[in-house]
């Protein structure tokens, strides 16, 4: 038997070209406002564009590495190539008889995180692979020790040793915030978990 991981992330553009398009399938098929285009563009221009698709690339290929020949790894993006469905048939094509679908989002949103399930449903079927959907991962030792070890060598480059830390999470529309509380617990338990570690 062996088994397809599925590692799904947002996505992001292709190029400056593609934001417009990135930002409207994000936006669910809406047309972004100019002045959202041009805010991104000057985003993504200070940064260099985004290194995410290729760092989730690289953590495919490592995973694989690390579980052995009965498995098989594949990147797939939610709103971008390679896509979740490409993730899926790249893992079949290589021999997957089964699927595992993992979102990189430690933390668990129904409104969020139902689009993965989803696509990466949708996309078994045509293949006609079982599949299973890992959830939230959000209190894993192992994660809040990485973050806590990842902060402390952050914090060793700082001269004042009692210097306040702030974890904060990223941005929420305010209907995933009124109405998910699970999700918000969630990101509260991975900051205390943190700060223990």
């Amino acid at each position: 038997m062996t088994t397809g991981v599925v590692l799904m992330t947002y996505g992001a553009p292709r190029d400056d070209a593609d934001i417009p398009g990135y930002l409207a399938r994000v936006r669910g098929g809406r047309e972004p406002e100019a002045a959202l285009v041009t805010e991104m563009r000057a985003r993504y221009a200070r940064i260099g564009g985004s290194p995410l698709i290729a760092i989730t690339r690289t953590q495919a290929a490592a995973l694989e590495a690390a579980l052995g020949p009965e498995h098989r790894v594949a990147a797939g993006m939610r709103f971008s190539d390679p896509g979740v469905a490409e993730a899926v048939r790249d893992v079949v094509t290589r021999g997957a008889d089964t699927i595992v679908g993992i979102c990189l989002s430690p933390q668990w949103s129904p409104l969020l995180m139902g689009g993965y399930t989803r696509a990466l449903g949708d996309a078994a079927a045509d293949s006609g692979v079982p599949y299973r959907m890992a959830g939230a991962w959000h209190d894993e030792p192992a994660f809040a020790a990485a973050l806590a070890e990842r902060i402390t060598e952050a914090l060793g480059h700082i001269v004042d040793p009692e210097v306040p830390l702030l974890l904060t999470a990223h941005s929420l529309p305010k209907r995933v915030f009124d109405t998910e509380q699970d999700y918000i617990a969630q990101l509260r338990e991975t900051a205390d978990l943190v700060a223990r570690s």
